[in-house]
């Protein structure tokens, strides 16, 4: 791993820059403050936008380096200027990735296309730990074929909005993946739960009452959880990106400030606390970012710490965001906390992006089992 982009990855970051420029980044954070209508509107456009510029398709494959650190770069541009967006987005790509490696041929002509070219949406509903004791839908044999699934996800994102939920189940032990469109029969979508971050992100609770799925709509049944970790994994590498991207925004916004007010008839990066308040700012989410970057650069070279990797920069971006962008506000002072400013946005977002996927605690205590496992 070098640790600085090559010439392709910043090929990919400056070109999603370049499309999110002040005009685009206004209509994002204008969208994130709309109804279920616009958010599903703006997030085709985004998907739509991105394949145009060939940076949404599906992960790179196991040893594609260069690929796997440029889908990153072009996360971590849109995670700054939107992160709800981005989740929504890496949903649908996580969804794409099942079906191409998965998905029966059926399944696969009829939705990978759409997915990739960001003209449907998905979204993925991963099980609890505690299986179906704590919710996990089940799955059982229908007669003549099929299955026939139970259960309830009380907060699946992107589930308002999605044309498509790909559901892990319980199959009597095994692990099961069903293709289910909202307004199937069985099929319901709650109302849309108000988040205290990531307005652009619509989540709601998904409640499956004996919803049939055909054969060919299904993924597996797999024995063991190998496929389930490669989808945890993208899920909690794409939330640090961006918990990063947010880290970025929070940080350029302080300077920004730090820049143009004034105190004592100085601009307050004059002040020798407000300067080093920045620079540490900016070493945190420096480091985060070369976490992030590592955790992905394993994961395309399928090393046997890619899991561990990932853990530690869910955790580390997480927690670091909820720091880097209280510092932030710290610098704005009362106009930090002002709602609806970008510092103020981007700190709502990192605590909300922190409780998402695997929690820091949850994500800690699979970092120490699986350390504890090695000889």
């Amino acid at each position: 791993m070098d640790f600085d982009w090559t010439p392709e990855q910043r090929a990919a970051r400056n070109t999603v820059a370049a499309f999110l420029d002040d005009a685009e980044r206004a209509r994002l954070r204008a969208a994130e403050d709309e109804g279920t209508p616009g958010l599903r509107g703006m997030t085709v456009h985004l998907q739509r936008r991105l394949a145009e510029l060939h940076v949404f398709a599906s992960a790179p494959v196991p040893g594609d380096e260069s690929a796997a650190l440029a889908l990153l770069a072009a996360d971590l541009e849109l995670g700054a200027a939107s992160a709800s967006f981005l989740v929504a987005v890496q949903a649908t790509r996580q969804c794409a990735d099942l079906v191409a490696e998965h998905g029966s041929e059926k399944l696969r002509h009829g939705l990978l296309a759409a997915l990739r070219a960001g003209e449907r949406l998905a979204t993925v509903a991963l099980p609890d730990p505690g299986g179906a004791a704590d919710g996990t839908p089940t799955a059982t044999p229908a007669p003549g074929g099929g299955w026939i699934l139970r259960g309830r996800r009380p907060f699946l994102a992107g589930a308002p909005i999605a044309d498509y939920l790909a559901v892990f189940a319980d199959a009597g032990g095994k692990t099961l993946v069903a293709v289910l469109r909202p307004g199937d029969a069985g099929v319901h979508v709650g109302n849309r739960l108000p988040l205290i971050g990531l307005h652009g992100l619509a989540a709601a609770p998904l409640e499956l009452a004996d919803a049939p799925v055909q054969a060919d709509a299904v993924m597996g049944p797999f024995d063991g959880p190998a496929v389930e970790c490669r989808v945890r994994r993208a899920r909690d590498l794409g939330l640090a990106a961006a918990s990063v991207g947010r880290m970025r925004a929070a940080w350029a916004a302080a300077k920004a400030h730090a820049e143009s007010h004034r105190r004592g008839g100085k601009p307050l990066v004059a002040r020798q606390e407000i300067a080093f308040k920045l620079a540490e700012l900016l070493a945190l989410t420096q480091t985060a970012e070369l976490l992030a970057c590592r955790a992905a650069w394993m994961v395309s070279e399928a090393g046997e710490e890619a899991n561990v990797l990932v853990r530690c920069a869910k955790v580390f971006c997480a927690e670091t965001g909820e720091r880097v962008t209280s510092g932030a506000m710290s610098v704005l002072a009362g106009h930090g906390c002002v709602a609806g400013n970008d510092v103020e946005r981007a700190w709502r977002d990192a605590k909300t992006l922190a409780a998402m996927g695997s929690t820091v605690e949850t994500a800690r205590m699979a970092i120490a089992d699986e350390l504890l496992e090695r000889p």
